[in-house]
């Protein structure tokens, strides 16, 4: 359906005349009735009924009138919020692991913000475990996300922003409260909070007990570090865990884990795509050069 001919249609339904209508679309006045009956013919109903020298609008007209307005309204919008992404405006869709969404990635979007210099662009910020974010990245449910690399992918772009150290983390009166720095088989005699299956991070810490030919007695399984932590505080086992912003309450300590060492990476990561809007690629370009 041709937009202008919808703009020509209201302007007739106001005039109820072909030369106003004409004269004040500056079109001629075989043009505008071309346009309508082209209209006319695509709708399969009459729009206008003669009444003399002038036209009434039918009852199918008064109907397509305000599906006209909404059409042209909604193409008026469209066309308006797209000159804004291309002015470096619109919402950037961002998802980031717990870890971060509580710590970095707050900073980069209000350090970024502050950059943006008059222009209106916005976030909008979900959470999430990383291979959900992998698989939002791919279906391109969110524009930039912040996460581990849980295993490779072709399709995704990541860049290393974040690493993190393991530690264990004890309640308070704890036998390895004193300790400044602990070994994974000194944590063997107690029972372990450790990372559910759904986590990324649990194929990490198993291979550490892996590495030294032990397994954790397992006393609970928990999707959220948070949890994790505050359960242990509580008493109901120790964690292995890295090293995040939540460990960092009274009634626990978190101890370095010196052996076997572990690193973890965390990352910005998006699809790899021909074409970037500016607000997200001025946002890439913000975090990756810190």
């Amino acid at each position: 359906m041709n937009l202008e001919y919808l703009r020509y249609f209201l302007v007739l339904v106001r005039e109820q005349h072909y030369g106003r209508a004409a004269e004040q679309l500056s079109i001629s006045q075989p043009g505008l009735s071309h346009a309508i009956s082209s209209l006319e013919s695509e709708l399969g109903v009459p729009l206008f009924e003669k009444r003399g020298r002038n036209i009434t609008v039918s009852r199918y007209g008064k109907i397509f009138e305000q599906d006209a307005k909404r059409i042209l309204d909604t193409a008026q919008q469209s066309l308006h919020n797209f000159h804004m992404i291309q002015k470096g405006g619109g919402l950037l869709r961002l998802s980031s692991a717990d870890s971060m969404a509580v710590s970095i990635v707050p900073k980069y979007m209000s350090e970024f913000k502050q950059q943006l210099s008059g222009m209106s662009g916005d976030f909008q910020l979900t959470t999430g475990l990383s291979q959900e974010i992998i698989e939002d990245l791919k279906k391109e449910n969110c524009d930039i996300g912040f996460c581990a690399k849980v295993k490779p992918e072709s399709s995704l772009e990541f860049y290393p922003i974040q690493t993190q150290q393991m530690v264990v983390i004890v309640p308070d009166g704890h036998p390895l409260e004193n300790k400044d720095k602990v070994t994974l088989k000194e944590t063997l005699p107690y029972p372990q909070i450790i990372f559910a299956k759904e986590c990324g991070i649990r194929t990490d810490v198993s291979k550490l007990f892996e590495s030294i030919g032990c397994q954790p007695h397992i006393a609970y399984e928990i999707a959220e570090d948070r949890v994790m932590v505050e359960l242990a505080a509580y008493g109901f086992g120790i964690a292995v865990m890295p090293e995040l912003p939540s460990i960092h309450r009274q009634g626990i300590k978190a101890i370095p884990l010196t052996e076997p060492s572990w690193e973890n990476t965390f990352y910005i990561v998006r699809k790899k795509k021909d074409y970037y809007p500016p607000l997200e690629q001025k946002f890439w370009n913000f975090v990756i050069s810190k």
